[in-house]
């Protein structure tokens, strides 16, 4: 998929995702869940690696935004309290920030070789 298409599918993408979460919270489908924060949390990490494509920022976000997701919807049904869900998810972010390391992946594009770019010319 080139850059071009990529981007463009972002945007009815999210429009989709966030008419689909208020219709299954105006419908009371998972009363207890709340629907607009797990689909937005999800959103973040389609968006960026449709945006982003596949590389070292994105295989530490899209997973770790799509757990957190996940673990939205398990606090709101009660099935997983805070004090556990917080330490997953920082022990999974530690992992896939090494997996980011020791994959042979580009950096992002607003990055020059693998550092943050200064602003100098």
């Amino acid at each position: 998929m080139s850059d071009n298409t990529r981007r463009l599918v972002a945007v009815p993408l999210v429009i989709i995702v966030l008419g689909l979460a208020w219709l299954l919270t105006t419908l009371g489908v998972g009363a207890a869940i709340d629907w607009m924060s797990a689909a937005g949390l999800g959103l973040v990490a389609v968006v960026a690696l449709l945006l982003g494509g596949l590389n070292k920022l994105t295989v530490v976000v899209t997973p770790w935004f799509l757990a957190a997701s996940a673990c939205s919807v398990l606090h709101d049904t009660a099935v997983v309290g805070a004090n556990v869900i917080v330490p997953v998810l920082v022990i999974l972010l530690g992992c896939l920030v090494l997996a980011a390391v020791l994959l042979n992946l580009r950096a992002p594009g607003f990055m020059v070789d693998g550092r943050p770019l200064d602003h100098d010319p």
